[in-house]
């Protein structure tokens, strides 16, 4: 699974989105010109993916790709040998108590990873308190800890935030600082404003869901982080 003229792609490329495809989601999730949605409908999502033009080296810059989720998804696929869902199924939602999820699939039948999965707010808060406890559930180790050690590491200093790196496909939240020292909070964010933000040094962790879907710019998920930073910010300083 290799794009044309791709030979200095590697997978932490694809995990930190820096892959150097074009790639555009700024278009809303009902215009074919969207890059997830364009993706959807191909006849093969993987081929669409690797198919895109390289603009730069790979580990050039960052830029948002939800290709790079659905390659990670067929990586997950290939070496599981079992389809996606039934993958984070049996090794992380059942063993974490999660019993009411959706994970909508593309046309090909295969879920979709970039931006399928359906989880209510008190689950998605067992997983960010599954990763501030390094991977471990209940005394259970579901995830490696040099994984999500790994995961934290700035990859890209620079996204869609100023305040905002990333690492391998998580958020690093906080001041900028060099090397990720002034990381405060870690964790994901979805489209209308979805928010996982976990607090290591608080030793808490935060959600929110919201419904300001294709909200255009920086503006989106405003009121999710007003609140997770007021909640969090004080926690952080007393920390």
């Amino acid at each position: 699974m290799e794009a044309a003229g791709s030979t200095d792609l590697t997978v932490r490329h694809v995990l930190s989105m820096t892959m150097g495809t074009a790639w555009r989601e700024e278009p809303p999730y009902a215009d074919a010109r969207n890059g997830e949605i364009a993706m959807e409908l191909a006849a093969d999502r993987d081929a669409y993916i690797l198919s895109r033009q390289r603009i730069e080296p790979a580990g050039t810059s960052w830029r948002y790709s939800g290709g790079a989720s659905a390659l990670l998804g067929t990586l997950i696929e290939q070496g599981a040998g079992v389809p996606l869902a039934q993958f984070a199924r049996d090794r992380l939602f059942e063993p974490l108590g999660i019993r009411q999820w959706q994970w909508m699939a593309g046309g090909d039948g295969r879920a979709s990873p970039a931006s399928g999965l359906r989880l209510t707010a008190p689950d998605l808060v067992r997983i960010g308190q599954l990763m501030l406890a390094d991977g471990t559930w209940e005394s259970r180790e579901l995830v490696p800890a040099s994984w999500l050690e790994e995961s934290r590491v700035w990859r890209a200093p620079s996204t869609w935030r100023p305040d905002l790196a990333y690492g391998q496909h998580l958020y690093l939240g906080g001041a900028l600082a060099p090397h990720g020292s002034g990381t405060t909070w870690y964790g994901g964010i979805g489209n209308g404003g979805q928010y996982l933000m976990v607090a290591p040094r608080a030793g808490l962790v935060g959600v929110v869901l919201t419904g300001a879907y294709d909200a255009a710019g920086p503006a989106q998920g405003s009121q999710a982080r007003a609140v997770l930073e007021h909640v969090l910010g004080p926690a952080e300083q007393e920390a």
